[in-house]
């Protein structure tokens, strides 16, 4: 799975730099490349570019609401179930970590 995201992200990047300024509309992909070709403080690297397009794709994708939606329970029991936790510690030191459960 991480070589066919990878090689789609590669192509992507490949074909805005063949495309050159090609048009009006500038994407996010242009203007990393933009910025990787003015060179900077801090070069940006084609992979740097790869990861900042994936997590994109990952915010607008994995974490938009349609998506996280259905997991509302979830979320609402497991702030009900900490808040019970805090409640009942009276006045004790609580671990709110994962693994405190």
């Amino acid at each position: 799975m991480y070589r066919k995201v990878d090689k789609l992200l590669d192509s992507t990047t490949e074909e805005h730099k063949a495309a050159g300024d090609g048009g009006d509309v500038e994407d996010l992909v242009d203007g990393l490349l933009n910025i990787q070709q003015d060179g900077t403080e801090f070069p940006l690297t084609t992979e740097n570019i790869k990861a900042v397009v994936l997590r994109k794709i990952c915010t607008l994708e994995l974490l938009s609401a349609r998506r996280v939606q259905p997991f509302r329970h979830v979320r609402e029991e497991e702030t009900l179930s900490l808040c019970k936790q805090i409640a009942s510690a009276s006045g004790d030191i609580v671990a709110c970590s994962p693994s405190a459960t």
